[in-house]
């Protein structure tokens, strides 16, 4: 939730000359009072001591299980690492390689998700135990280790960012200029093509 606000002459929505002239705030569920409701709920709830018990040391828990987790996948020689601000972590590749995308669906057959897809970025829950997060993070592991075993952290001195981008550049040219004249050429061409093939 967000809230702007401000001393009251800051926070007008008109001027006094133009009073018609209104600035229309605009958002989702804005000052809707079932939000409003729950996030007063929600911020009551934050002063009481448990709530207060469940966000003391959480830098410093989430903080030493990104480097537990770090420390395991470099003692596997496994080209990913993680970065993170609290409980919100991010997936990253020391290493160049065409195919790291491919580790959201090794992580998925491990019975892990990303929280969007492509991004690398996982959001865990302020709940996780050491144990809940035991399982997690051998699943991970046990995940880079497969695609790391089934060859697609395969490298070698010229493969870098910027030869990988360039490569997929010039083949998605090549396909687009594929598709472009796959199009102009006559339906009896292709078809005649096809039974050559046949």
């Amino acid at each position: 939730m967000g809230v702007v606000c401000g001393r009251h002459h800051l926070m007008r929505r008109f001027r006094e000359d133009r009073p018609a002239d209104i600035c229309f705030a605009r958002g989702t569920f804005n000052a809707h009072p079932y939000v409003m409701g729950a996030m007063y709920e929600f911020l009551t709830r934050l002063d009481t001591e448990d709530m207060l018990a469940r966000y003391r040391n959480l830098d410093e828990i989430w903080n030493t299980r990104a480097e537990q987790l770090n420390e395991r996948l470099r003692a596997a020689s496994l080209n990913v690492q993680v970065a993170n601000l609290s409980s919100i972590w991010t997936v990253f590749y020391p290493r160049p390689s065409r195919y790291n995308w491919m580790l959201q669906y090794y992580l998925r057959a491990q019975g892990l998700a990303l929280s969007w897809v492509g991004t690398g970025r996982l959001i865990f829950s302020l709940n996780y135990s050491d144990s809940d997060f035991a399982q997690v993070a051998e699943r991970f592991v046990a995940a880079a280790a497969q695609m790391e075993h089934e060859g697609w952290w395969w490298s070698c001195d010229k493969l870098t960012n910027k030869a990988i981008r360039r490569r997929v550049l010039r083949e998605t040219l090549r396909a687009r200029g594929n598709a472009s004249s796959d199009q102009s050429a006559p339906p009896e061409a292709g078809t005649a093509a096809l039974g050559n093939k046949a």
